[in-house]
């Protein structure tokens, strides 16, 4: 006996694009993402596979890019309607997406008013040659990094943004010396040091790289920063003080 399929959405088309409006919280529009899809539908219009997903607003919860091609091309967009759906949906449907990059879950959080998403961003900014990844780790205080599903799900949380600012300061004021200042492996290294060793003096060791800079020097993992920023740190130190900052 055959089971008859539920209808669950239709799809409809209309040239009235007025009727949709962008949803507060959805990632940044990329134009050349939507100049590359002027392009294709130039050549073949809106693709019969596709639709814009909405909500009973009409805001666009899946599609941003293609509306705004098929407005600049001038033909009709097809679409359907998911009632009770908002920016909760368009941030659970792309979780995992290569679509979205954690630049693009970022500023949704912020336009959202989530405060640790806002201090990230008014943090990156504020240090711009750190990367995005480092500058989680420096306000989480640590080494470890955050998993890709906790930064997007909203739950990452700042631990003490004045520290991260401290360290921060700490890795610019290297770049006069070492162009790898700002590489990933030294900075995780550094954070590593900085966060477990709390007898490690940074003024101490920014003096030695002052007098020797060329004893910082490029390395291939964080380890062996780590090994290298005791090296400098103990110079001339006296062997019952100087410190032990690999284990």
């Amino acid at each position: 006996m055959l089971v008859q399929d539920k209808k669950v959405n239709e799809i409809f088309e209309t040239s009235e694009y007025s009727r949709f409006k962008m949803i507060k919280g959805n990632r940044k529009v990329e134009q050349p993402h939507v100049k590359n899809l002027v392009k294709k539908m130039r050549s073949n219009g809106w693709l019969k596979t596709s639709e814009l997903t909405v909500n009973e607003k009409f805001e666009i919860i899946d599609g941003q890019h293609r509306y705004l091609a098929a407005q600049v091309v001038g033909i009709p967009v097809r679409y359907k309607v998911v009632k009770n759906s908002g920016i909760v949906e368009v941030r659970q449907s792309n979780q995992g997406s290569r679509n979205w990059t954690l630049k693009d879950h970022l500023p949704s959080y912020v336009s959202l008013g989530n405060q640790n998403y806002i201090d990230l961003s008014n943090f990156s900014k504020r240090f711009p040659s750190i990367k995005i990844t480092d500058c989680m780790m420096l306000l989480s205080n640590s080494m470890s990094s955050p998993s890709r599903e906790v930064f997007e799900s909203g739950e990452w949380k700042v631990k003490n943004y004045d520290v991260a600012v401290t360290w921060a300061n700490h890795i610019m004021s290297l770049k006069p010396f070492f162009d790898g200042y700002n590489r990933a492996i030294f900075v995780r290294g550094l954070i590593k040091v900085l966060a477990t060793k709390p007898e490690f003096n940074f003024d101490e060791f920014y003096h030695k790289v002052k007098l020797r800079p060329k004893m910082l020097v490029p390395c291939g993992t964080t380890q062996q920063y780590i090994e290298l920023i005791e090296e400098i740190y103990n110079y001339k130190r006296k062997i019952t003080q100087k410190l032990n900052l690999r284990y």
